[in-house]
């Protein structure tokens, strides 16, 4: 019994020596700024970056009764990239050629300055990354549209969800100041 009580105190001591010299990694303070003056040769700051987002849907998802949020964005931020009428007619030729296949079945899509949101089905075999990312590289090869790495995407469980989303997206040119009437915004189909 002596022991464990002994391991159990050197296991606090331990945990204490890890928060007064490491307090941000405990959520108690932010480590020290270079050149800030003070010592920060005890400072280990850890970058943790994901490789890629999953976008798999669960196996037990039939993804052909599935709608998706999606968020694509572009690089550089704070360009006009899409909202413009040649890049816009390309972007639905683009996506009604791959409904055509079957790819995917985009329920709405809206283009601002330098993202896009949309709501879409991927029926059948394919996949949401598959997709997307062959449907971004076609872009930037034939129209030099950069994107970003990756997209965001979020599966709508429920139709009150899908209208929200319908919402959110429709009166995004309005948050961000472009039009004043949702009906004013061209770039949404």
């Amino acid at each position: 019994m002596r022991g464990g009580r002994n391991a159990l105190g050197e296991t606090f001591r331990l945990l204490l020596d890890l928060i007064f010299r490491f307090p941000f990694a405990c959520g108690l303070g932010q480590p020290d700024l270079p050149n800030s003056g003070r010592d920060t040769s005890h400072v280990a700051i850890m970058e943790f970056r994901r490789k890629q987002l999953p976008h798999d849907p669960p196996n037990w998802i039939d993804p052909a009764q599935e709608a998706f949020f999606i968020t694509i964005n572009c690089l550089p931020r704070g360009i006009n990239h899409l909202a413009r009428t040649e890049i816009w007619n390309v972007l639905i030729e683009s996506i009604e050629f791959r409904e055509g296949r079957g790819e995917w079945r985009w329920k709405l899509i809206l283009a601002m300055p330098d993202h896009l949101h949309g709501i879409v089905i991927f029926p059948n075999s394919f996949f949401i990354k598959k997709s997307i990312s062959s449907w971004k590289q076609w872009l930037a090869r034939s129209h030099a549209i950069q994107w970003q790495r990756d997209f965001f995407d979020h599966r709508l469980r429920s139709e009150e969800s899908a209208v929200q989303k319908a919402n959110y997206i429709r009166d995004n040119p309005i948050r961000a100041g472009l039009v004043e009437s949702a009906n004013d915004w061209p770039f949404v189909r």
